[in-house]
């Protein structure tokens, strides 16, 4: 997950969005790279994809803070696109 955060902060999105799904595929139990994948597929402007992965990592972790709020984030976005 740290590379694909290094690149999404170069704004490389699809690079970012690879390394974020094989996080997702070495520890499928983890909502965390389902949600940055959100991150990085919302930054490509694919809102519907990125809507199916933030709402995957909510239903696999509601409980978890940082899921809450990447779904509360992507509503309060998506009402703007």
């Amino acid at each position: 997950m740290f590379l694909g955060s290094c690149h999404y902060e170069l704004k490389s999105y699809p690079a970012a969005l690879k390394c974020f799904a094989h996080a997702a595929t070495v520890d499928p139990t983890l909502s965390t790279p389902l949600g940055l994948q959100g991150d990085a597929l919302l930054s490509l402007k694919k809102v519907e994809c990125a809507r199916a992965k933030y709402l995957a990592a909510l239903k696999m972790e509601p409980d978890s803070e940082l899921a809450q709020k990447n779904w509360k984030r992507f509503l309060k976005i998506s009402e703007n696109l």
